[in-house]
């Protein structure tokens, strides 16, 4: 899998965690989901860095509450950075999922 392939699927699970709720609104105009796009190529060149989910967890939650400022949730961050690992960790290993 090249990296623009991996960056699209990483979006897929960042539309998932959706930390201010738009990805409804955009998908049902028909637009682009890339509302998180920009947060994929850090996470990850955390994830090829060896980053677990607490890391993960814990880039997520920044992102929320200082550059998207919206209360951070432990619990969705957790799910969202489980998730993410997941795959990554599946991704590595030779299998490709999108994940929930």
């Amino acid at each position: 899998m090249d990296d623009r392939q991996a960056l699209d699927e990483l979006n897929h699970l960042l539309n998932d965690w959706d930390p201010i709720a738009v990805v409804p609104a955009l998908g049902g105009g028909g637009h682009p989901l890339d509302e998180y796009r920009s947060y994929a190529p850090g996470l990850l060149g955390m994830l090829n860095n060896g980053a677990g989910v607490t890391q993960v967890a814990a880039e997520l939650a920044r992102l929320a509450s200082q550059v998207m400022g919206v209360s951070s949730d432990p619990k969705r961050e957790r799910l969202a950075a489980d998730h993410i690992v997941n795959w990554f960790s599946t991704r590595a290993s030779g299998s490709s999922t999108r994940g929930p």
